[in-house]
């Protein structure tokens, strides 16, 4: 894993910070059908990178507004991976805590790549999750990303251990019948 963005992102990262986005970049390894990261780059956008280095986030903090939701992983000028597959993610979450305690982080996750063990970790970070679940639906799953059978309990327990944490949850539409079928998991884990 290479940390340190290049000249030229840190251009766009430094663009994001100020609208108070924070890419921890990365190149995804689920590879999602309908990934937005493929989009960009069907468009010539930029849209994976390095991850970032300590020193780039520490680059970054005297810019960002204190009164507004930090959003720690995406960003509008490019996306990154998702955010828990870069492995200093909590730490560097910590840091942001540290410098913004009062001020509410968000991130969009999948919620694979999340360790149990680092739940009451989490709950001490004033961050709360956009999960994008996809769907609960194990064969459509397989056709539409790679995910294991140990990562699709990984985002059952997520789910049912961290409701305190999730902002919202998206369900990827296939058809009624599949929506309909997972409206009723997702309940059931709630």
């Amino acid at each position: 894993m290479e940390l340190g963005l290049t000249k030229e992102d840190y251009k766009l990262f430094l663009k994001d910070a100020l609208s108070n986005s924070i890419v921890v970049g990365g190149k995804c390894k689920n590879n999602c059908i309908f990934c937005s990261c493929k989009a960009q780059k069907a468009a010539g956008l930029k849209n994976w990178t390095n991850y970032i280095s300590l020193n780039d986030l520490n680059s970054i903090l005297d810019i960002i507004n204190v009164n507004k939701i930090i959003h720690f992983g995406e960003g509008p000028s490019f996306l990154s991976c998702e955010p828990f597959q870069h492995t200093k993610y909590l730490d560097f979450l910590e840091v942001l805590n540290t410098h913004f305690t009062n001020t509410l982080k968000r991130a969009t996750t999948i919620g694979t790549n999340v360790n149990p063990n680092d739940y009451d970790r989490l709950r001490k970070m004033n961050i709360e999750f956009i999960v994008s679940v996809n769907t609960f639906n194990k064969k459509i799953r397989s056709q539409i990303m790679k995910t294991t059978e140990k990562e699709y309990y990984n985002l059952i327990d997520f789910l049912k251990n961290c409701q305190d944490l999730i902002y919202k949850i998206s369900l990827f539409y296939f058809n009624i019948d599949t929506l309909q079928e997972d409206l009723s998991i997702l309940n059931k884990i709630n």
